[in-house]
């Protein structure tokens, strides 16, 4: 699976990232962009994708401009059976790194949702205070 963002002139792979030791580890997925176990396969219903902002200090990561997202812009997902799926963001927002039930809503806006997740506001002691969300639907919806 890939996916596609023209606006910010994003191409990525599609890997699956397990849930393990009450985490997912993300560290591995460089470039490509991660669906978290326990979600669907996008346009299958709701799909949780997570990327990287940045791969080190000097590479940017696939998700790195997710915050110039607005309502309207288009995803597309290339499925494994190699149709495209087309999906418009309905919400763009930071929120809280912690605040898990606040991304729950957003993806659980639509019984398909494609939601889209990374790190933003890096801490001076690592970590990040924030996470980026952006949430999609089927764009014939």
């Amino acid at each position: 699976m890939t996916l596609e963002i023209p606006s910010l002139d994003v191409s990525a792979d599609i890997v699956e990232v397990p849930y393990a030791d009450n985490e997912y580890a993300i560290d591995w997925l460089d470039e490509r962009v991660g669906l978290l176990e326990g979600t669907m396969v996008p346009g299958e219903g709701i799909s949780i994708l997570t990327g990287h902002n940045h791969l080190n200090t000097m590479e940017a990561g696939p998700f790195a401009f997710l915050k110039f997202m607005n309502e309207g812009d288009m995803i597309f997902v290339r499925d494994r059976a190699g149709e495209l799926q087309s999906f418009r963001v309905y919400a763009a927002e930071k929120i809280g790194a912690a605040d898990t039930a606040k991304l729950v809503r957003i993806a659980m806006q639509d019984e398909n949702s494609l939601t889209l997740m990374t790190c933003e506001d890096e801490l001076p002691d690592g970590g990040y205070a924030s996470r980026r969300v952006v949430a999609a639907r089927p764009a014939g919806k």
